[in-house]
C-alpha cells in the first residue's frame, strides 16, 4: 500500500499535468498566429483543388494560375489605393489558404467548390515560410466575403 503523502503527490502532479495539456494544445494551434505582412497584400487567383471547412479554420488550396493578371488596386475596404502584389513564385502552384473562423468565411462552404475560379486576397506570415492568411475572397458566383477590420502586424 502507497503512504498517503506518495499518493497526495503522485495525485499533485497527475492533476497538473492534466491541466497543462489544453493549455500546451492551444498554444500549439495559436502560437503563430500573428505576425503577418499587411504592408504587401498578395494577390491570388486560380482554381480550388481541396476546401476543408471543419474547425478550427477554413482552409483553401488554389491551383494559382500559371500566368496571373498584373495586380491592381484591390477596391477593398481598408486598402483603397493598396496595390496587392502578384508574387511569381506563386504561378502554377498550389498554394493553402487559412481564413479567420468568422462566419463570413465558414459560411464559404456553401459556395466554394473544387474546380471552381476564385481570386483571394491574403497576407504572409512572416514566422511560417508560406503561411497565407486569407483576408478577402470573390467566388465564382461573384460572392465576396472579407475580414471587416484591417488585421494588424503584430
Amino acid at each position: 500500500m502507497r503512504h498517503p503523502a506518495n499518493l497526495a503527490a503522485t495525485l499533485a502532479a497527475t492533476l497538473a499535468v492534466a491541466t497543462l495539456i489544453p493549455a500546451a494544445t492551444a498554444t500549439a494551434h495559436h502560437g503563430r498566429q500573428g505576425a503577418y505582412d499587411i504592408s504587401r497584400p498578395i494577390a491570388l487567383e486560380g482554381v480550388v483543388t481541396a476546401a476543408s471547412f471543419a474547425p478550427p479554420h477554413p482552409v483553401i488550396t488554389i491551383r494559382v494560375d500559371a500566368r496571373p493578371r498584373a495586380a491592381a488596386a484591390t477596391g477593398i475596404p481598408g486598402y483603397e489605393g493598396a496595390a496587392a502584389i502578384v508574387r511569381r513564385e506563386d504561378a502554377g502552384q498550389l498554394r493553402v489558404i487559412e481564413f479567420s473562423p468568422l462566419p463570413q468565411f465558414t459560411a464559404l462552404r456553401d459556395t466554394v467548390a473544387v474546380g471552381q475560379r476564385i481570386q483571394v486576397m491574403a497576407f504572409r506570415n512572416c514566422i511560417g515560410a508560406n503561411d497565407l492568411r486569407g483576408h478577402w475572397v470573390r467566388t465564382a458566383n461573384g460572392t465576396v466575403a472579407q475580414r471587416e477590420n484591417r488585421p494588424t502586424s503584430a
